[in-house]
């Protein structure tokens, strides 16, 4: 911290005889925590004397009126941010801020080495009891984002929220709205990531800015369970839990955000008994709120995916293969865990059962089937269709999945001749796929469309026939049929063949 000091004086112009050191650093440093990624700086001068200091140098100024400089302090590369002073003291400046905890200042002195602190809300002793507070509500209305920011306080520290800035936040958090997205985000994220981020949105919806944020949570928040399998308990009550576990096994934030929104739809499917294909409705809300909020699409489609997994058949050997090929290795453990964590949110005597036995088998058995998922890419690919004088299209994908879907089933099975066979009875051909073995005549293909599960075609001898395999049904038009069909179809369809 010497050093710092030293440094940062330096870095003070001659006219800037003492000045302060704020915000974050302040209370990481009171905590004894140790964190020089960034540090705020309140010069007590106007915006102009910084801005004719910085004025050879390429700063950003934001509309907080802040001059970002960089620099480096032990090898390692720090965010100064530099603030005149907005009010008439620094103490009148501390006290405009969001939290107390955050309204400490250490006032620095070019000609004197004490460090004096600067604590007019009480900040220090809030931080020893473990209080969120904020001095005024006018400093809420100021900034609305800064109730949010509260909650993200609360994730980190697990720090009460006391009573008048909690009513604060009730009675003011229509206000969010005006707020940008990306900075909505950017609070979530962080608040996702805290330690205590369960205990953090429970607090959010009691005040209702939650709900406020993100409308769609308002029925889950009321709606309770009606099935068997649950004891009656609100769908956002059962989501917190499953956050709770998640946080448990140390799952990353994307697995964190799933949990929250893992059964938002499923007051809008649910029949009496069950909440059929809640999981693909879930995650498709889930989706557009997250774009809403300006999540980067990277996250949104690995939470996304995450949610359709959740609801997995346990006992599916295919299924649980698939899942493995589609996440890889890690990911495919990560999702386990979720599994796991939702249902021993449903049940806490879950892991003691046999199902949960047989179901913790079996993903180990396939966790470890590293060498027959290398076998399978190397046999299966979109390669070995090519050769037999398929063109590339979306019927080479539906091929792929086909094949996988079969050894997933029966991974015993998986050989090089077993994929020949099942190529040949369902695509009908020997050795090439021109040659068409259609019962026991051959037929020479000419040309061939396909789309989703339908290929249109024709024959060389013009000949009418259709039939259907496991993967595709097939109709070959006469010559007049087909260049009808073509006119009117071409640009719906790929070529196959």
């Amino acid at each position: 911290m010497e050093k710092l000091i030293k440094l940062l004086k330096k870095k003070a112009p001659d006219f800037i005889q003492e000045f302060y050191i704020v915000g974050g650093f302040v209370r990481d440093f009171y905590l004894k925590v140790v964190d020089y990624n960034d540090i705020d700086i309140i010069w007590p001068v106007t915006e102009f004397e910084i801005e004719k200091y910085f004025k050879k140098s390429f700063l950003v100024k934001d509309r907080t009126k802040t001059f970002v400089s960089p620099f480096f302090f032990e090898s390692k590369k720090i965010k100064l941010e530099i603030t005149p002073l907005r009010h008439n003291s620094i103490e009148a400046d501390l006290l405009s801020r969001d939290l107390t905890i955050n309204s400490i200042a250490i006032k620095i002195s070019k000609c004197d080495d004490t460090l004096i602190w600067i604590d007019p809300a009480g900040g220090r002793d809030d931080i020893r009891h473990g209080i969120l507070r904020c001095w005024d509500e006018n400093n809420l209305l100021e900034d609305p984002l800064r109730m949010l920011r509260i909650f993200r306080f609360q994730s980190k520290y697990n720090y009460e929220i006391d009573s008048y800035t909690f009513n604060s936040i009730v009675k003011h958090r229509m206000m969010i709205r005006l707020s940008p997205k990306e900075m909505i985000y950017s609070e979530l994220q962080k608040t996702f990531e805290g330690p205590y981020c369960e205990t953090a949105f429970r607090n959010m919806a009691k005040t209702g800015l939650l709900q406020e944020i993100i409308p769609e949570m308002r029925e889950i928040i009321t709606f309770r369970h009606g099935d068997q399998h649950h004891k009656g308990e609100t769908v956002f009550e059962h989501s917190l839990c499953v956050l709770k576990n998640c946080l448990q096994k140390n799952l990353e934030t994307n697995f964190r955000i799933a949990a929250l929104f893992h059964d938002l739809k499923k007051p809008d499917v649910f029949d009496g008994k069950h909440y059929l294909f809640h999981e693909t409705e879930s995650a498709k809300a889930t989706e557009n709120i997250l774009e809403s909020l300006k999540f980067p699409r990277k996250n949104i489609n690995e939470v996304a995916t995450i949610i359709k997994f959740h609801m997995i058949p346990l006992e599916s050997q295919k299924k649980l293969y698939e899942m493995r090929y589609i996440l890889g290795k890690e990911r495919f453990l990560k999702q386990i865990d979720f599994i796991i964590s939702d249902k021993s949110a449903t049940d806490t005597g879950w892991t003691n059962s046999n199902q949960f036995l047989k179901f913790s088998s079996l993903s180990d058995k396939i966790l470890n089937s590293d060498d027959f998922f290398e076998t399978m890419d190397f046999l299966i690919n979109g390669d070995m269709l090519l050769s037999i004088g398929l063109k590339e299209s979306i019927g080479i994908k539906k091929i792929l999945n086909y094949l996988r879907g079969y050894f997933f089933k029966n991974p015993d099975n998986l050989s090089e001749m077993k994929i020949r066979t099942i190529l040949e009875n369902n695509l009908k051909y020997r050795e090439s796929y021109r040659e068409m073995l259609f019962g026991r005549v051959f037929h020479k293909r000419k040309r061939e469309y396909v789309k989703d599960d339908l290929i249109v075609g024709i024959l060389e001898t013009g000949e009418k026939i259709s039939f259907k395999t496991g993967i595709f049904e097939y109709t070959y038009l006469t010559e007049g049929e087909f260049k009808n069909w073509l006119l009117k179809n071409e640009k719906e369809y790929s070529l196959f063949f």
